[in-house]
């Protein structure tokens, strides 16, 4: 399974991990410019106290000083070859009376140091061509002006500043890697909870509506989630019962007095001496009166496998005899359009379940095809095994669906807006009463349209074989 970017905990862990690693470049950064900066000035005020201390000894003198006698006190008590120091002492008229040697690093070499102008006493400066830190110094001695220039390479600077920067370049990649991880890993223990929240509701369906996620009395914003989507829930079990009650008394009081009145209609169109003006308007009142009472009979069997009802006395069947027995049924139909209408079922297929629902199941799909077949078309249907599901397809050669109407097909009264269609007479809850008995029967009903035109549709029912051990199928 690929990487979601747009999922939140990708995004918040991609965040997170560009957040440590400026956090930890900037960290490294200015550590290792401070660093620099902290040991060229350590150096720097060093260089100065040395040009101070070697004016306190020049001044110690209460005449000129002879060359010799300077050089034998400076290297007494500084050794700058030994210390990898630069020093040199020379008087205002450019004369230098004392410079150092190689140093034993040799890091520099003293006689390409170039000459600072005789100026006030200054801080030390950095001098880019020998890489140094030179501080320079006047002092006036028995009335003789001398400038002490005093001097270090910069190099064990930036050596120190170089394995600090190897220690980060080691250091980094791991602290950035434990943070990555242990992000990864905060993440997805704190959307965790999200993600059971998520699995909770999407089990939760209209037939069992008095479920409710498990609340986790954390004070946090989750508890606050799962108590507010508890509380829909909770508001749509009481508008979905109230419907479903509505429902099932307005179909269940509609039933009667649609009987009586087919009934009358019946008795008075048996009437001889009817004219055939009247024969066809009662005929044509129980025409519509007949299809209200087939469409008050759909909704109540909607409403009670919506409800949860549980099946009647289920039990195992196959499936492809009741298919082929349902077919012979409704093969009048097919005639009476001249339809070309091809069965071909395949091996026992056993299924537990309704028979009478599942036989419904059939009619309708079979009373849809026929219905929006034109005349002269054709209707295929097949059933074979498929995995651990008995599959029936049933293949039309009618007007087809259009695109933006295939999502809705399913949903009760929906009619597709097709003026081919609207042209036929239909409740619109044939498929959804298909729907209803296959999610009943913990089945699948699919629809699709045919390249060469008209639609297939597809059902999926558990085998008998796939563990169904329980007596109801709710």
């Amino acid at each position: 399974m690929g990487l979601n970017l747009r999922s939140f905990g990708v995004r918040l862990s991609i965040w997170h991990t560009c957040v440590c690693l400026a956090t930890c470049g900037a960290v490294a950064l200015t550590s290792l410019l401070w660093l620099h900066h902290h040991l060229s000035s350590v150096l720097g005020r060093s260089l100065e106290q040395r040009a101070e201390h070697i004016e306190a000894l020049l001044e110690l003198q209460s005449q000129a000083l002879p060359p010799a006698k300077i050089i034998s006190e400076i290297c007494a008590s500084y050794a700058p070859e030994k210390n990898d120091r630069f020093i040199r002492i020379s008087n205002q008229s450019g004369t230098v009376l004392y410079q150092s040697g190689d140093p034993a690093d040799g890091n520099f070499d003293p006689a390409q140091v170039p000459r600072l102008i005789f100026a006030e006493n200054r801080s030390a400066s950095s001098l880019k061509s020998q890489n140094m830190l030179v501080a320079d110094r006047r002092a006036e001695v028995s009335g003789e002006n001398y400038l002490i220039e005093v001097g270090a390479s910069l190099v064990p600077v930036d050596q120190a500043t170089d394995s600090y920067l190897m220690m980060f370049l080691v250091a980094v990649p791991l602290v950035l890697l434990i943070a990555i991880t242990g992000g990864f890993v905060l993440t997805n223990r704190s959307l965790q909870p999200l993600r059971e929240i998520i699995t909770e509701m999407n089990n939760i369906t209209s037939s069992n509506l008095k479920k409710r996620l498990p609340i986790a009395h954390t004070g946090d914003e989750l508890e606050t989630l799962a108590t507010a989507i508890n509380e829909m829930i909770a508001r749509l079990e009481s508008s979905f019962s109230h419907s479903q009650r509505f429902a099932t008394h307005a179909s269940h009081e509609l039933r009667t007095p649609l009987t009586i009145i087919i009934g009358e209609l019946e008795s008075l169109l048996r009437q001889k001496d009817l004219t055939f003006e009247s024969r066809d308007r009662i005929a044509s009142v129980l025409e519509e009166a007949e299809h209200l009472a087939k469409m008050v009979k759909g909704l109540f069997a909607i409403t009670r496998m919506e409800a949860g009802e549980q099946l009647s006395e289920p039990a195992p069947f196959d499936f492809s005899s009741l298919v082929q027995h349902t077919c012979e049924q409704l093969l009048p139909l097919t005639q009476e359009k001249e339809l070309s209408f091809q069965i071909e079922t395949g091996a026992h297929l056993e299924i537990l379940g309704d028979t009478v629902r599942v036989r419904q199941l059939v009619v309708n799909l079979l009373d849809n095809a026929i219905k929006f077949t034109p005349p002269g078309g054709r209707i295929l249907l097949t059933t074979r095994a498929e995995g651990t599901s008995a599959r029936l397809d049933l293949q039309d050669s009618g007007f087809g669906i259009p695109e933006t109407a295939l999502p809705h097909v399913f949903e009760s009264f929906y009619r597709a807006k097709d003026e081919r269609v609207q042209r036929t007479d239909g409740s619109g809850i044939g498929l959804s009463i298909v729907k209803s008995v296959c999610e009943t029967h913990r089945g699948t009903a699919t629809i699709k349209n045919n390249s060469e035109g008209g639609c297939t549709v597809t059902i999926k029912l558990p085998l008998h074989q796939n563990k169904w051990c329980s007596s109801t199928l709710v």
